[in-house]
């Protein structure tokens, strides 16, 4: 073994991987050191040649997560120019676009504060996830 010296660097937190989830995780941790007036250091590593190279490129996304994260990223001047005003399914060959409907959204239904069924991921399936119906306060 070699006695070789290596650089050394300390961070409090190490966030693996720069994706929407690890950017947003270190973000959050910035934000709540600097509410609570301490200093956090934090390291995000990312294996691509830069922040968000493997999916964050062209990608379309849902803002509600940026807003609540920076709720000033637009002031900001982040380079996101073109909302996207609709969605569309395409079937691609190599002399037509055949569009396809649009799958609804994977989410809960709620009744009284609770999750009362997950739609199947897959269309057609009629397996759902289920728990039992919540009993408001008051009622027997």
């Amino acid at each position: 073994m070699s006695d070789a010296q290596r650089e050394q660097m300390e961070y409090d937190v190490v966030v693996v991987g720069a994706g929407p989830s690890g950017l947003a995780a270190a973000i959050r941790l910035k934000q709540l050191a600097a509410a609570a007036g301490s200093e956090l250091a934090v390291c995000v590593v990312e294996k691509g040649s830069e922040v968000g190279a493997h999916i964050l490129s062209g990608a379309v996304f849902e803002p509600r997560a940026l807003n609540e994260l920076i709720p000033d990223w637009r002031e900001r001047g982040a380079p996101l120019n073109t909302p996207a005003a609709d969605d569309r399914f395409l079937y691609l060959t190599k002399n037509r676009a055949l569009r396809l409907p649009t799958p609804p959204p994977r989410c809960c239904t709620t009744t009284a504060g609770g999750c009362a069924a997950l739609r199947p991921a897959i269309w057609g399936s009629a397996r759902t996830a289920s728990r039992p119906s919540a009993t408001r306060r008051g009622s027997s």
